[in-house]
């Protein structure tokens, strides 16, 4: 056993504890994203302001959805590989509402020990401009009654795939597009998890 060595190692780990409170160090496990109770510990955002990069890509995909009719189909193509493509762009839409929703309620949970520089307290909540920013991101983006719309022309163009084989599973309930239906789940999904009782109670605790 050496005492000296030993000595040497926990000052090298405690200076690369005090590392994790400098900003763009920070750190979370994979717990923390699964909790949904801060938005930064959240994968896939790839920005330092999670709420503006959402609103972004929300914006890419009604740009996305203006170019599409006009590039698909191909000639000699199915309608169906339009369909395809526009729902991969409607579901990345909403994927980014899991991002807003994080902001509504949220924490930041640290890992500071007592005493260390910064005194932060292990649990900090979002500011209260970030939530209400994301609530109004919420009410613009999804629920609003023109937050996304389909010229009729592109709706009609929308025709499932018809042949089934393997690895192809065709729509067996309606063919037309059911934007309206799509929509108002997104709605639904979207406001049982904004009123959400474990939401509802941080909000109520914070106070």
């Amino acid at each position: 056993f050496n005492t000296t060595l030993d000595i040497e190692e926990q000052d090298a780990l405690e200076a690369l504890v005090r590392q994790a409170q400098e900003e763009g160090i920070e750190y979370a496990t994979d717990e923390d994203a699964d909790d949904f109770l801060s938005p930064f510990a959240k994968r896939w955002d790839l920005s330092s302001d999670p709420v503006q990069y959402a609103s972004w890509q929300m914006e890419i995909a009604r740009q996305l959805w203006d170019v599409l009719p006009q590039r698909y189909p191909l000639p000699g193509e199915s309608y169906s590989e339009l369909r395809d493509r526009l729902n991969v762009v409607f579901n990345h839409y909403f994927s980014q509402v899991n991002v807003i929703l994080r902001y509504v309620g949220g924490q930041v949970f640290n890992r500071d020990r007592r005493g260390d520089p910064g005194n932060r307290p292990p649990f900090e909540a979002v500011p209260l401009a970030q939530q209400r920013q994301a609530l109004e991101l919420l009410g613009s983006q999804v629920f609003a009654a023109d937050a996304l719309f389909l010229p009729p022309d592109v709706i009609q163009q929308l025709a499932p795939l018809r042949w089934y084989h393997w690895g192809s599973y065709p729509i067996e309930s309606r063919l037309d597009y059911p934007l309206y239906d799509y929509l108002l789940d997104e709605q639904r999904l979207t406001l049982a998890r904004l009123l959400a009782a474990s939401r509802l109670a941080r909000i109520r605790d914070a106070e």
